[in-house]
């Protein structure tokens, strides 16, 4: 049996890079996918229940569903961090409140 596990990482290091790319070229292309990074990250990675980012996905029999035994801290930091950032370029209300 295969077992494709897709770490998290590229995109949490995807939404903070774009984003502070933005804030320094203010280039929309960054901000763009600043965006569409975290709202990857809190659509299919965070689990609002638990308040707890997963650690990647199992793309195991073709579900993509996020690998629920993986789960840990550094996720949520990373979120965090991504997310100040982009709030602080945005000032977008509810990127602000997450």
């Amino acid at each position: 049996m295969l077992h494709a596990f897709i770490p998290s990482l590229i995109s949490h290091f995807s939404d903070r890079v774009s984003a502070l790319l933005y804030q320094a070229t203010e280039n929309s292309t960054y901000l763009d996918a600043a965006i569409q990074s975290s709202d990857f990250i809190i659509s299919h990675l965070y689990n609002a229940t638990d308040g707890l980012v997963h650690d990647g996905i199992s793309a195991e029999n073709n579900s993509c569903s996020p690998d629920a035994f993986a789960q840990s801290p550094i996720d949520n930091g990373l979120l965090m961090a991504g997310l100040g950032i982009l709030a602080s370029v945005t000032q977008n209300p509810t990127t602000q409140q997450m």
